[in-house]
C-alpha cells in the first residue's frame, strides 16, 4: 500500500505540478551519481577502484561470483561481421574494411560520433546498425515523446501553444538535418483531438515556406498511456549516423557510464563489447 501512495501521489504531482515534477526528476538525477558511489564504496569496503568505480561493473561481478549470471559467449568478431554481411549482402571486399574498423575500436581506438546524412552509406554503420537492431541493446526504434509538460487540466490555449512548441521543435530539428523526416507522428488525443491539432500543425512552416506536415509521412490520432502530448518515430537511414543511431548510442553509453559525460557520444572498446555480448545473448 506504501508503494501505491507513493506511485499515486507522483502521478498527482506530475499531472497537476509539472514545474515540481521536473524539478524533482532534476534533483533525482543529480542525486543519483552520488548515491551510486556511496553505495559503491559501502558495499565493495572503500574499494570503488577495484570496480573501477562503476557500481554496474560490481553488480555484475558479484553475480557472476555467486553464479547468478554468466556471461554469454561472444562470437568471434570476423565470423559475426561475416554473416551479418552475408545477410546485408555486403561484397567481401567491403566487409573487410568494415573488420579492420572494428579491430581498430577493439585495440583501443574511440570514434566520436556526430550525425551525419552526406555521402554514401558507409558499410560499417550498417553492420553496427544491424548489431544494435537484432540485439535490441539502445532501442534503436524507439520514438521520441514531446510535451511531456501537459497537463489534463491545461485550458485549450495552452494546450496549443505547447502543441505549437513540440511542433516547432520538431521543424528546427528537420531544419537542422538532425533528421530528414518523420515517419510517424503519433498525437495523444486524451490531451488534444485531431480537431485542435491540425490547425495548429498547419502553421508551421520551414524558412522557405514548406509545410511542416509535407514532411511527415504519417499521422495517428491515438490514446497514449504516458504524459506526452505526441510521439514522433523517425526513419532507420541505413548506413549513416542518424538520428535512431546516434540516441541508441547515447542511451547505451548512459547505461554503461552515466557519469562520465565525455564518453556519451563515443563508440570504444567497452562499448563494443557491450554490444557484441548483448547480439550474442539474443542470437
Amino acid at each position: 500500500m506504501k508503494t501505491n501512495y507513493w506511485v499515486q501521489l507522483l502521478g498527482l504531482v506530475k499531472s497537476f505540478g509539472p514545474e515540481v515534477n521536473n524539478k524533482i526528476e532534476d534533483w533525482i538525477k543529480e542525486s543519483g551519481p552520488r548515491v551510486k558511489q556511496s553505495i559503491l564504496e559501502l558495499v565493495s569496503r572503500n574499494q570503488p577502484q577495484l570496480y573501477n568505480s562503476s557500481l554496474r561493473e560490481y553488480v555484475v561481478k558479484r553475480m557472476e561470483e555467486i553464479g547468478v549470471y554468466k556471461r554469454a559467449s561472444i562470437p568471434k568478431v570476423a565470423d559475426t561481421i561475416s554473416f551479418l554481411g552475408k545477410e546485408l549482402k555486403i561484397p567481401v571486399q567491403l566487409l573487410e574494411k568494415v573488420q579492420k574498423r572494428f579491430t581498430e575500436i577493439l585495440e583501443d581506438e574511440v570514434v566520436d560520433i556526430a550525425i551525419s546524412y552526406e555521402g554514401k552509406p558507409d558499410p560499417f554503420w550498417a553492420i553496427f546498425q544491424e548489431l544494435l537492431l537484432r540485439s535490441g541493446y539502445g532501442n534503436i526504434r524507439s520514438g521520441m515523446a514531446a510535451g511531456e509538460t501537459i497537463a489534463v487540466n491545461d485550458p485549450p490555449e495552452e494546450k496549443k501553444k505547447k502543441t505549437l512548441e513540440a511542433l516547432e521543435a520538431f521543424r528546427d530539428q528537420i531544419e537542422s538535418e538532425m533528421y530528414l523526416e518523420v515517419k510517424l507522428l503519433r498525437v495523444n488525443t486524451y490531451y488534444l483531438d485531431q480537431a485542435m491539432f491540425d490547425p495548429v500543425l498547419d502553421t508551421v512552416k520551414f524558412y522557405d515556406g514548406t509545410l511542416l506536415r509535407n514532411k511527415i509521412n504519417s499521422i495517428q490520432y491515438i490514446e497514449i498511456k504516458k504524459n506526452r502530448l505526441m510521439e514522433t518515430y523517425i526513419p532507420l537511414k541505413r548506413g549513416f549516423i542518424d538520428w535512431n543511431t546516434s540516441q541508441a548510442i547515447w542511451r547505451i553509453n548512459q547505461e554503461l557510464r552515466p557519469d562520465d559525460y565525455l564518453k556519451q557520444w563515443t563508440v570504444d572498446k567497452e562499448f563494443l563489447e557491450a554490444l557484441l555480448e548483448a547480439y550474442s545473448a539474443a542470437a
